[in-house]
């Protein structure tokens, strides 16, 4: 297999994919090399699950940014993966 990128993104887990996504949405052409077939449990993130803490004020300003922008995805992606537990104070 051949592909032409200007950027290759090496692994998948979250940090990559997210870099991955900001990447392509920059215009610039990105390819995202993942090792082992997902979901797997040998990444920095593996499994199907992630969590968003609200604990505090510190890193409200990028935690906000992360949960609007994985809520676009899901919109964009048609995919509906928030299952909420315990009580938003938002």
């Amino acid at each position: 297999m051949s592909h032409k990128s200007k950027v290759a993104v090496i692994g998948g887990d979250i940090i990559g994919s997210w870099a991955a996504l900001h990447l392509q949405e920059e215009g610039i052409d990105t390819i995202l090399i993942e090792q082992f077939p997902l979901p797997h449990t040998r990444g920095g993130s593996h499994g199907q699950s992630r969590a968003f803490r609200f604990l505090g004020e510190l890193e409200m300003g990028r935690l906000d940014y992360s949960l609007k922008r994985w809520m676009q995805l899901e919109k964009s992606s048609g995919w509906n993966s928030e299952i909420i537990h315990g009580e938003s104070k938002r």
